[in-house]
């Protein structure tokens, strides 16, 4: 029995090993998409980056209708 043979074939297949976990680990990590519309959570994030946008709402809110 070769044992440097045996030797590189085993890296191979450790390799090969390697190889297989991380797809099964990228798989795992991937979440199926929910069926109808996304949650609201996606877009409540956003609020409050507009710079004038708050004051254009305040004033919409309190009746003016002038912004």
């Amino acid at each position: 029995m070769n044992v440097s043979r045996f030797i590189a074939e085993l890296r191979k297949e450790l390799v090969r090993i390697d190889e297989v976990i991380l797809a099964i680990e990228r798989l795992g990590e991937t979440q199926p998409r929910g069926r109808g519309r996304p949650r609201r959570l996606h877009s409540v994030g956003r609020r409050g980056q507009g710079g004038e946008s708050g004051q254009i709402q305040k004033a919409i809110h309190a009746g003016n209708g002038q912004v």
